[in-house]
């Protein structure tokens, strides 16, 4: 692998918040999940939650005193890596 490709990949990381604030994303059910995410270039990111679903473009949200998780995998997910 070139040093280009490698360092490349080498700043390649993951994210779960932004401004300290956890990322999250309501489905159409009313599930509300955390969600992590990656900028694959610059200024475009993926998001997806840690149940393994994609999170569909500009909807995710930094949520509020009151909004909750309720995704029994992904509360599940954070306590296994805890």
């Amino acid at each position: 692998m070139s040093d280009l490709h490698h360092d490349a990949a080498a700043k390649r990381s993951t994210f779960r918040s932004i401004d300290n604030r956890p990322i999250y994303w309501t489905d159409g059910k009313a599930i509300t999940h955390i969600c992590e995410g990656s900028e694959c270039h610059h200024g475009v990111r993926l998001l997806w939650t840690l149940c393994q679903r994609d999170v569909p473009a500009n909807s995710a949200f930094l949520p509020g005193d009151d909004d909750k998780v309720t995704c029994p995998k992904c509360l599940a997910a954070t306590r296994i890596e805890s």
